[in-house]
């Protein structure tokens, strides 16, 4: 019965990324690693002594050399965004300034009225200045490997064609058809944000 706890308990503490006990102070672990032994994995325990918990039992106050790893990996993950983002924006000015959404569109039913409204061929018109955009909030998931990000934009310009289209015309001519109404929209948007 002894042997059959311990193994649940070595076979438990495996599926923890964190091991605990309590060592008396006189005594001393001694680890050795296998020459094949990966370094890479402990990088992130390398500059401090005890690896980094989110709290400490005696000190409530975070120490100031104590780093939230969350936080960091949000700010690695801004930087890389905002660089990608500028790289966007250097690329379109060195072409024309105009950023071309080809394929997209945005489709909305309309409440007040029995039509379905689409704006296609639209263009987005990037500001001058270097801070067109800016990442509020970055975090990427590596178990869903998706990326969460909340962008700020300063000032965008965007162009398009609005078409309003029945919705029995929809229904008779799924392939081409005719709008009951369409115009070119443009729309200045001085603060706007995706998240």
């Amino acid at each position: 019965m002894y042997l059959q706890k311990w193994m649940l308990f070595l076979w438990a503490l495996s599926f923890t990324d964190f091991g605990f006990g309590v060592i008396p102070g006189e005594e001393e672990l001694i680890f050795d690693p296998p020459e094949d032994f990966d370094k890479r994995q402990n990088d992130k325990y390398q500059s401090s002594k005890y690896p980094y918990l989110p709290f400490n039992g005696n000190n409530v106050y975070p120490e100031p050399e104590e780093r939230d790893p969350d936080r960091e990996e949000s700010r690695r993950c801004t930087d890389k965004m905002e660089r990608a983002l500028d790289s966007i924006r250097r690329r379109q000015i060195a072409k024309e300034r105009m950023l071309h959404l080809h394929g997209y569109s945005l489709h909305q039913p309309l409440r007040s009225a029995p039509f379905d409204m689409y704006v296609t061929d639209m263009r987005v018109r990037l500001p001058p200045s270097k801070t067109w955009v800016r990442v509020q909030r970055c975090s990427f998931d590596p178990i869903n490997r998706s990326l969460e990000t909340r962008l700020m934009f300063n000032d965008l310009t965007i162009s398009g064609r609005v078409n309003l289209y029945n919705d029995a015309n929809l229904q008779r001519e799924p392939v081409t058809p005719s709008p009951e109404e369409s115009c070119n929209m443009i729309l200045r948007l001085r603060k706007a944000g995706i998240g």
